[in-house]
């Protein structure tokens, strides 16, 4: 039974991030090759909670990506236009920084301001 859980994932899903149409029919015809209800749902329930991990990974980046856009907006305010060399190194933060340089750009009055603080964060 393993290995036929096996085989239909693997003809069903070629990436953890999405079925695409094709992969999904492929995938429901061979789930209804699949005599026995009991590893049928084992199939189904997996599926399922792959599927609700893809979701809440795409809502957290979804989050980052919004967060990351409106502090470049307020930098843009408040220093006039970024660098490529400051998009980048803004771009690369994660949640955590960038959550922190939405607090500090409070403070900052130059375009320096940002670039030291950018520098400290690559150390």
């Amino acid at each position: 039974m393993q290995m036929v859980r096996g085989q239909v994932l693997l003809q069903g899903v070629t990436s953890h991030d999405q079925l695409f149409k094709v992969e999904e029919l492929a995938f429901q015809a061979s789930l209804r090759n699949i005599e026995n209800g009991r590893e049928k749902r084992k199939v189904m329930e997996l599926m399922t909670s792959w599927e609700r991990k893809g979701r809440r990974e795409g809502r957290l980046e979804g989050r980052l990506e919004g967060r990351l856009e409106t502090v470049k907006r307020q930098l843009r305010a408040l220093l006039g236009a970024l660098t490529s060399s400051q998009e980048q190194l803004i771009d690369s933060l994660d949640d955590g920084k960038t959550s922190r340089l939405a607090e500090a750009l409070l403070s900052f009055s130059t375009p320096k301001d940002l670039d030291n603080w950018l520098s400290r964060q690559r150390r």
